[in-house]
Parts: structure tokens; C-alpha cells; sequence
């Protein structure tokens, strides 16, 4: 930036030119432009050393205090309109104070009434407080309610008489499950082996599905395999027999002491009957009705129906260790090999 004397100044003033570079002509007597270039608008600062300062500071703070000559500014913007006054409180529309609705419309009605179409509401009248009703026996998932009256089943019924069975013995034998914790598998088979004999007509005696092949091999495929330290549970032992199938004792003998390794070394069978070919026996499997809860909530009355219906019911109860005080004589704990 070129500094300019001014001619015939008092003090001596310079002035120096802000903005685009160029010079023109000074008015000698205040030191300003006469004029601006006609390329491009130009600000003038002017410093005095001596004498008076005039026009607007531009930076007070600098040490030497640059001006520049008085430029119009633009009027300040007008102040933004005053916020409208909040609106007064309206009066309740007339359906919240009074509810009655006109034609063709639908509203809940506040407080104590309901939602009602198209005419005046008016208070309900006071009615006598009643007994809550009993709660409804909870549903079957195939659509029955397994719960009924007691009324409805015989003073007794024992599924070993076979003049309740059609004259056919539908209870297999008891066995032994020795040392190994495999009470799962027994308990399983022998409902299966009773719905089988009680479903096809035939007599539990020529019915005998193996507890081995259910326990040690078949488990394998649940979540939690069976073992004879763990034991199983239930509900997986039942879901695997409807993946699996039955086999028959036969093929697959009792011998914990074996295990997992004769699953895939079957014995012969000389019998003619389904599944002596070791072999799933034919037929599907399908567990109707699975209920788990505390001896509190047991149904009797289900597990009544559930006898009159398939043969047997599925029972646990826990095991502490002071029930082995309760057998006597102690159970075989040697099992065959």
C-alpha cells in the first residue's frame, strides 16, 4: 500500500489506501479522495500524528489509531413483533362437560362409561357387587381341557385288570436298571411299551423296547446326553423318542456296563415281530400331553385321564441321599456284561 502526502495539511497527515491498489486524486483540505476509482470501491485510513483525529475508529486497540471517513450505515433492522399473548383459557367443549355424542360419532366417554355410538350416554345404574368368578382349567394345546370332575372318573381303575384293557394286558414286566442312573429311560419305555400294546391290540408280554438303545444311543442327539453318573430328564427323553423311534430289547440288550459301544453292533433277533430286524419299530410317536410342576400343583384328575387313555402316566419325585436307607434289601448293583 502506497502512502500519499496531503498538500498543505496541518499537522502533516498521512493517508494510506485500503483496499484494491491504485491512487487518485486527495482533497487538500480534510486529506480524503475526492473521488473513488471507477474500477472498484476503495476505503481510506488516515493517521495524525499531532493534530485533531476525526471520523469512526476502525481499530481502537491497534497503537497507532487508523480512521476512516464517516460512511452511512445501513438503518438497523426494526425489532421482531412482540410475541402474541398466550391464548385464554376456551371454555370445555360441550361433549367433555356433558357426553352426550351426536349422530355418527365415536368417542371413549371419560371416566366411568364406555365407548358408545350415536346417542346420548347416561350413568349406569348401580349394580350389587358379585362373587369373582373360578378361574377356567387351563386348555389342552389340542383344543380339550384334559382337567375334569372327579365325577366323571370310577372309584378305581387299575390298568394291570384286563377286563378294563379289552382283555388284553397292556403293563410290561418290571425291570431291573441296576447301578445306573437311567430311571429316565426305564420310566419312558415303559409308558411306550404300554400306549403300544393298548394302540395296536396286542399284549404287553410280546412288547419289550430297549431302555439301552434309548438312553445311551438316541441321547446323544439331545441337548443334554444322558449318562449314568448325570442321568436324563424327561422332557428330552420323550422328544427323542418321537425323533427316534423304538427298538426292540432284543437287538439292544440292558448292559450299562457297555454303554455307547454296542449302539452301533446290534444283536440278532430270532423273533417275527415288527422291528426284529433292529429296525425302528413302525409306528409314530407323538407325546399329547406334557405337564411339569410342584406336587402342590399336580392335576390329579389329568393324570387320571391320561391312565384311562394311553395306559400310564409319567411320574418324578426327587431323590435324597437318605433314600437308599429306604431299600431293603439293597437293589442289584452289579449289572451283566
Amino acid at each position: 500500500m502506497a502512502p500519499f502526502a496531503a498538500a498543505a495539511a496541518s499537522p502533516q497527515v498521512e493517508v494510506l489506501q485500503w483496499g484494491v491498489p491504485g491512487s487518485y486524486p486527495l482533497d487538500p483540505a480534510i486529506g480524503h479522495p475526492t473521488a473513488a476509482p471507477p474500477f472498484a470501491p476503495a476505503y481510506s485510513a488516515e493517521y495524525a500524528q499531532d493534530g485533531p483525529m476525526y471520523g469512526t475508529p476502525l481499530i481502537p486497540q491497534s497503537p497507532w489509531v487508523p480512521r476512516v471517513p464517516d460512511i452511512p450505515l445501513a438503518p438497523p433492522p426494526p425489532p421482531p413483533p412482540p410475541p402474541p399473548p398466550p391464548p385464554s383459557p376456551s371454555p370445555p367443549e360441550p361433549w367433555r362437560s356433558n357426553p352426550s355424542f351426536g349422530p355418527g360419532t365415536l368417542h371413549p366417554a371419560l371416566g366411568k362409561s364406555d365407548l358408545r355410538w350415536g346417542r346420548r350416554w347416561k350413568p349406569p345404574s348401580p349394580r350389587p357387587l358379585q362373587p369373582p368368578a373360578p378361574p377356567a382349567p387351563p386348555a389342552d394345546p389340542t383344543g380339550s381341557n384334559l382337567p375334569k370332575s372327579e365325577a366323571m372318573f370310577p372309584a378305581t381303575w387299575d390298568a394291570r385288570n384286563k377286563t378294563l384293557t379289552g382283555g388284553r394286558r397292556i403293563i410290561s414286566s418290571v425291570k431291573n436298571q441296576y447301578s445306573c442312573n437311567a430311571c429316565v429311560s426305564f420310566a419312558v419305555i415303559a409308558a411306550a411299551e404300554t400306549a403300544f400294546a393298548k394302540g395296536r391290540g396286542v399284549n404287553a408280554a410280546w412288547v419289550d423296547f430297549s431302555e439301552h438303545h434309548l438312553f445311551f444311543c438316541d441321547s446323544q442327539q439331545a441337548i443334554r446326553p444322558a449318562s449314568c453318573s448325570l442321568g436324563w430328564n424327561v422332557p428330552d427323553a420323550l422328544a427323542v423318542l418321537q425323533r427316534s423311534g423304538a427298538y426292540l430289547e432284543c437287538c439292544w440288550n440292558y448292559l450299562p456296563g457297555r454303554g455307547p459301544s454296542l449302539c452301533n453292533r446290534p444283536s440278532y433277533c430270532s423273533t417275527q415281530r415288527p422291528g426284529s430286524d433292529c429296525k425302528p419299530v413302525p409306528g409314530r410317536w407323538v407325546v399329547q400331553k406334557v405337564n411339569w410342576g410342584s406336587a402342590e400343583a399336580a392335576n390329579t384328575s389329568a393324570a387320571k385321564e391320561m391312565v384311562m387313555k394311553s395306559g400310564s402316566a409319567i411320574a418324578c419325585f426327587r431323590e435324597y441321599a437318605d433314600m437308599t436307607r429306604l431299600v431293603s434289601p439293597p437293589r442289584a448293583t452289579t449289572a451283566p456284561s
